[in-house]
């Protein structure tokens, strides 16, 4: 169970603890309502655990979400999650991680040397530094799950006394302490509801939480999944809710939401230099260095696992379910690796992570009908853990994930229209730029890429299970 949390926690806890707290607190009018959104995202989330802690247990298969969809649904939308999970979901988030120890160490250089080549404005320095990282944690990875469970659970230790220390540095130091009260000037304008308002900030407050599952990836490799896999889920997000409420609280304490929201990305960085100076700038720096690091870790340990599964069950090449004598899909790592680099190298890979966001949302709206579908096919089925309150729970889980996808659709609207009007111009080329710099665009159109792919695997290249 403890691997199984430090996997949780590992890929959770990354840049987005640091970076939306000042985009959630540009969207809401005060302290109160900030804590309360993130209060609200992980309840949110702790129904999504409920709905995965019954699939995962009742199928504790390799692979997690591609498992419930091929079971529920058949081999093909099974074959297209695990299409874009292989080659853009998972190594999107592995180049996006890499990319950012990149940017922290050549932060970390630039204060020691400020002459050296690996500074932050040099963009091949940042590269080189990312694609080593990736090298360096395919190989460790290639070790064995075991050595790679335990270094997550050391960088997972390490994340969490990070949040910890910075929590501490706030309520520890004297000085200034605003208070949660103040309001924050001129957001949400008068023409937005809150409401909206409120939601818009649970995009970025759920956004933080995303991937706390991934462990369900493991399930062949954990002991008593039927026991691991719900404490795991349930246990890391009652910890997650617990930490990130405690940082939102410590921001607050030091500053005012105006000024969380002015920071941006760099709120953390303003409430520790505000507590102990300068100095607190490269100690922050290095802190999310770590937490980053223990990110990258998690996600080459738990994606290859769901490619391993395809390839398994025969959607797709064989030499992807090759697994070493320690237990590593070696084939599916190598794959994922592969392509987290070309993403790096490429500089795509920002708009592939925000086309995943609506990839994720589907998979969860789908999983979450999935309970229901099983409940009547297999009522008889054995089920180590069931949803408390069902079916409440994971009606539950429908309509939060089918407001969040609609309320996407409902963001895309103006990259649509500015893409329509384009092709009106005959400025084709804008308009496909205006229509894949939306998240549900981009997203569909890389899920329908697979469709002619699954098409002739099956006609001349499948062979049986």
């Amino acid at each position: 169970m403890t691997a199984g949390i430090a996997v949780s926690m590992g890929v959770a806890i990354g840049a987005g603890i640091f970076r939306n707290p000042g985009e959630v607190a540009a969207l809401l009018p005060n302290g109160t309502w900030i804590l309360l959104a993130w209060v609200a995202g992980g309840a949110l989330t702790l129904v999504d655990a409920l709905v995965l802690a019954e699939l995962s247990t009742s199928y504790p298969k390799a692979g997690g979400w591609y498992n419930y969809l091929r079971a529920a649904y058949g081999d093909f939308p099974a074959f297209l999650y695990g299409w874009a999970a292989s080659l853009i979901t998972y190594p999107g988030s592995i180049a996006a991680v890499a990319v950012a120890i990149g940017e922290y160490t050549t932060k970390l250089v630039q204060v020691s040397a400020p002459q050296s080549w690996f500074l932050p404005n040099n963009p091949m320095a940042v590269k080189a530094v990312a694609v080593t990282a990736i090298v360096v944690f395919t190989i460790l990875n290639l070790a064995g799950l075991k050595i790679a469970s335990w270094t997550q659970q050391i960088f997972t230790s390490i994340k969490v006394l990070v949040l910890l220390l910075i929590v501490a540095i706030a309520f520890g130091v004297s000085g200034t302490n605003p208070g949660m009260g103040a309001s924050v000037g001129g957001a949400p304008p008068p023409t937005t509801s809150l409401l909206i308002a409120f939601g818009i900030a649970l995009q970025f407050v759920v956004w933080t939480y995303d991937g706390y599952a991934d462990v369900i990836t493991l399930a062949e490799e954990v002991r008593d999944p039927g026991k691991s896999l719900p404490r795991a889920l349930l246990g890391s997000i009652g910890m997650l809710t617990g930490l990130y409420v405690f940082i939102n609280l410590a921001f607050l304490y030091v500053l005012t939401p105006v000024e969380m929201a002015g920071a941006k990305e760099l709120v953390a960085a303003e409430m520790v230099q505000r507590r102990i100076g300068t100095g607190g700038f490269v100690m922050l720096t290095a802190m999310a260095l770590v937490t980053v690091i223990g990110g990258l870790n998690a996600h080459l340990l738990s994606g290859p696992r769901i490619t391993f599964a395809l390839s398994r069950d025969g959607l797709s090449f064989a030499w992807l379910s090759r697994v070493t004598k320690l237990g590593t899909p070696i084939g599916s790592l190598l794959l994922h690796s592969g392509c987290a680099v070309l993403l790096t190298l490429s500089g795509t890979f920002e708009q592939l992570i925000s086309m995943t966001i609506f990839i994720i949302w589907i998979t969860n709206t789908l999983n979450a009908f999935a309970v229901f579908l099983f409940r009547f096919r297999y009522p008889d089925r054995e089920r180590p853990f069931k949803i408390p309150g069902y079916p409440v729970v994971p009606i539950l889980a429908l309509l939060v994930q089918g407001c969040l996808l609609l309320n996407m659709v409902y963001d895309s609207r103006t990259s649509f229209s500015s893409g329509l009007r384009l092709v009106q111009t005959g400025q084709y080329g804008g308009a496909l730029a205006a229509f894949l710099g939306s998240p549900v665009i981009s997203g569909i159109v890389i899920v329908a890429a697979g469709i002619p792919v699954y098409w002739v695997w099956q006609r001349f290249l499948r062979t049986e299970d």
